[in-house]
């Protein structure tokens, strides 16, 4: 009897139970059913959404990662010993070289000593002797050389000065003289010594030593004297040309 009471409520539960299960079903169809309807209403005719507000999506945050730098140990390297190379020096043993010995192909050339020449003494003026009067013809038609100045005779006696013949500036010598002739000095003995000269049958003495040379010695100058180029004898021995005035007075 009483089993019967339990198996009687257990069906009475479960039909219950079921009632309220599709109750609750149907109303959930329904209330789907009423809004699809109200979705619809409220859509375009061509088909698309209005009225749909956008879909706002929040930017994912990522933490930053940190990452340890990685530490590399420097490596040791040990420095490398090269140990130096000695060289042994070389010895080189000096090379002799004997003498060559040439023999001269010339015999040496003997020097004498210097000849010594005593000087020529010249006493006083030279006496012409007879017939010894050198004759001077000089060419026709030459004029007399223009002399400035005193001429031959503003020398004074043993002096020297300067005389200018035809423009050009010469030296006079009145004394003994000294100069320069062929690579050595020469004395000329005084001008007195000379011997004397005849021109137009009148006899011209020794006047003067002049440094005229060659043509520029020749002819006669307006003071009355005759200019001759001509071989001197020297003090030391050999005789020279020189320039020598010769004067009708002495």
């Amino acid at each position: 009897m009483t089993r019967s009471i339990w198996l009687a409520l257990l069906a009475a539960v479960g039909l219950a139970g079921a009632s309220v299960t599709g109750s609750a079903t149907r109303g959930a169809a329904q209330d789907g059913a009423i809004k699809v309807a109200e979705a619809k209403k409220g859509e375009p005719k061509g088909g698309a959404p209005r009225g749909v507000a956008p879909k706002t999506v929040a930017p994912k945050t990522v933490a930053p990662r940190t990452i340890a730098p990685k530490t590399i140990a420097p490596k040791t390297v040990a420095p490398k010993t090269i140990a130096p190379k000695t060289v042994t020096p070389r010895t080189v043993a000096p090379k002799t070289v004997a003498p060559k010995t040439v023999a001269p192909k010339l015999a040496p050339k003997t020097v004498t000593s210097p000849k010594t020449v005593a000087p020529k003494a010249i006493t006083g003026a030279k006496a012409p002797a007879a017939g010894g009067v050198k004759q001077v013809t000089l060419p026709k038609g030459a004029t007399p050389r223009p002399v400035s100045g005193p001429g031959f005779r503003g020398i004074r006696p043993a002096s020297t000065g300067r005389i200018v013949i035809s423009g050009r500036n010469y030296t006079v010598w009145r004394g003994a003289h000294r100069a320069r002739w062929g690579g050595r000095w020469v004395t000329f003995a005084a001008i007195g010594t000379l011997g004397l000269i005849a021109y137009g049958g009148a006899n011209y003495y020794p006047y003067a030593y002049v440094s005229a040379v060659g043509p520029a010695c020749e002819g006669l100058t307006e003071d009355g004297c005759v200019m001759q180029w001509q071989e001197v004898e020297t003090i030391e021995g050999p005789s020279v040309f020189q320039c020598v005035a010769y004067c009708p007075w002495q």
